[in-house]
């Protein structure tokens, strides 16, 4: 009887998932295992990488096919994996299971049978092999499961990563801890409208407050010169009720009991036409509290004056900033790239970059600087790691500095810093990793 992986009950949600996860890999925490249904249903999976028609007798899509590869080239056979994750089984796998597995897997990956200019690591045959060798034995098997639970349970020295963890660093406690910090946060927030409300809402006493009366600006007489400011009196004073505005000073009526008269030059004289339209804008200048005296119509043979109507000045709207990435967005897929270190294969950390930018030429380049920058040494671990970022040109730049645990040929340890530059590019979809840079 064959097993469950011919009905393949969830094909469908499993093609949709790989396809989604190819598109945008960064989106995922794969330590975390997710996506949950590409782990749950790793047997689908394999079928689909490895071609094999499911239930039905329905051939495999060349696009999901590529969708599955890839996800068993960068999550189960990513460097670090435990063995029941490299074969896609769950502990409590049958015998059944782990066969037709491991016969999917060496299938694909063995250079004896893949097809020619296949992507899969130098590594993964023998791996594959020393994880069904573990795992068909219960003696081995039982002492790898003794081995995996310890190695999770003991604490581990800052920056160390065993068994596929990913190491600890500052921004990973941040996350852990954001539900906390956000808690705390929306606490204060609460505390502090409270406290608004109240001094708001609270009886307002008249003794003590200050009140400010401000005098009308006097007009001052036409003969007056034109430079001189107007003068305000600005009072402070505790008073409970605001002082009245005086009434206008006797000059001003004075000079609206005076008839305007026509303003002439020595070479010629101004018509009546524009002797009004003078007059009128003096009478505009005047404080609108005070009446002015009607204009006396004009001859009907006099032309009628139009000022010119400038057009409002024009409103632009405003500009609509597309929101900011931020830094514990990005945080899954750093993780997945200083996972990817450990390879020693700067091809391996392109993989996830945005899909339109793994073969391009800064690509090609970040792979050639980081493999130069090992000189033939091995990755045994990360040490350390420091990351800053800052947001420029509409996209999120992270600087990370990472201490790199290496073994040489004559097999001497050593340690040696490398330096990478993350470029982050927010999409519908969510942000994605657009250029990698060594610097």
């Amino acid at each position: 009887m064959r097993t469950d992986l011919h009905r393949a009950a969830h094909a469908s949600e499993v093609m949709v998932a790989l396809l989604d996860f190819e598109q945008t890999p960064g989106r995922y925490p794969v330590a975390m295992r997710e996506p949950r249904i590409l782990f749950d249903q790793a047997g689908v999976v394999l079928m689909l990488a490895a071609g094999r028609p499911l239930e039905g007798g329905a051939s495999v899509a060349q696009g999901v096919r590529q969708a599955a590869c890839f996800f068993v080239r960068t999550v189960m056979l990513r460097p670090g994996v435990d063995h029941y994750t490299l074969l896609g089984l769950p502990q409590t796998f049958d015998a059944e299971q782990l066969r037709e597995h491991y016969r999917l897997m060496i299938r694909m990956t063995h250079p004896d049978f893949a097809a020619s200019g296949a992507a899969w690591p130098a590594d993964a045959a023998a791996r594959i092999n020393q994880a069904h060798d573990v795992l068909a034995s219960g003696v081995k098997r039982e002492d790898y499961r003794v081995a995996l639970d310890g190695a999770r349970a003991k604490p581990k020295a800052p920056g160390m990563a065993t068994h596929g963890l990913r190491p600890r660093t500052r921004a990973g406690a941040a996350r852990r801890n954001w539900p906390m910090i956000r808690a705390m946060g929306v606490a204060a927030g609460v505390v502090l409208l409270a406290l608004t409300a109240l001094i708001m809402s609270w009886p307002s006493s008249e003794e003590g407050l200050l009140t400010v009366a401000v005098r009308a600006p006097r007009v001052l007489p036409a003969a007056a010169q034109p430079d001189q400011p107007d003068q305000a009196a600005v009072a402070i004073a505790p008073a409970p009720k605001p002082v009245p505005v005086p009434e206008p000073d006797p000059p001003l009526q004075a000079i609206f009991a005076k008839k305007l008269p026509v303003v002439t030059t020595p070479q010629v004289q101004q018509s009546p036409a524009l002797a009004v339209v003078q007059m009128v804008e003096r009478v505009e200048r005047v404080e609108h509290e005070v009446a002015v005296p009607p204009v006396v119509a004009m001859a009907p043979a006099t032309p009628v004056v139009q000022l010119p109507i400038e057009p409002p000045p024009a409103v632009m709207a405003p500009e609509v900033q597309a929101p900011r990435i931020t830094l514990e967005q990005v945080q899954p897929m750093l993780t997945n790239v200083l996972q990817s270190l450990q390879s020693g294969q700067g091809e391996q950390v392109l993989q996830w970059l945005e899909r339109s930018s793994r073969q391009s030429e800064a690509a090609s380049r970040f792979a050639a600087a980081y493999n130069q920058s090992l000189a033939g040494s091995r990755v045994t671990g990360l040490g350390p790691v420091r990351l800053t970022a800052r947001f420029a040109g509409g996209e999120l730049v992270v600087d990370g500095m990472v201490q790199l645990w290496l073994q040489d040929a004559s097999q001497q340890a050593g340690k040696q810093d490398f330096r990478l530059r993350a470029y982050f590019l927010s999409r519908d979809s969510g942000p994605v990793l657009a250029r990698l840079e060594a610097y």
